[in-house]
């Protein structure tokens, strides 16, 4: 008896482990949309502030973009703000709206932010 409720229950837990199993994403075909959208954010605004250009290369299903990519690589060594707001107006991108989030909070209580400014971009 002991032997059948251990293999009933080795057979339960086999099948629900294959159940729990991540299935591959397939590739999304290329974008073709009239607008594009990205986001500059501005790291711990203030002394030590770094500027990351997110453009949808973080999820997996998204096309990478060679353009973005070299964009996000004249912006990412940046520091000031503006400076990366005008680079990125003069690739064609104009900012849509701005918002602040604050999402840690450091030893001396300091709380620690982030800006966002969602920029778009028509395309041809």
């Amino acid at each position: 008896m002991k032997r059948l409720l251990l293999a009933t229950l080795w057979l339960l837990l086999a099948t629900t482990a294959h159940a729990q199993r991540r299935k591959a994403l397939p590739a999304a075909p290329p974008l073709n949309v009239p607008v594009v959208y990205c986001v500059l954010i501005v790291v711990d605004p203030g002394y030590n502030q770094r500027l990351v250009l997110d453009y949808g290369q973080q999820a997996p299903t998204n096309v990478q973009n060679s353009e973005m990519e070299a964009i996000a690589r004249v912006v990412d060594p940046m520091i000031s703000t503006a400076g990366a707001l005008n680079y990125l107006y003069s690739q064609g991108w104009e900012p849509v709206q701005s918002a602040a989030f604050a999402y840690d909070q450091n030893s001396a209580r300091s709380v620690l932010s982030q800006l966002h400014y969602l920029l778009r971009r028509r395309t041809p």
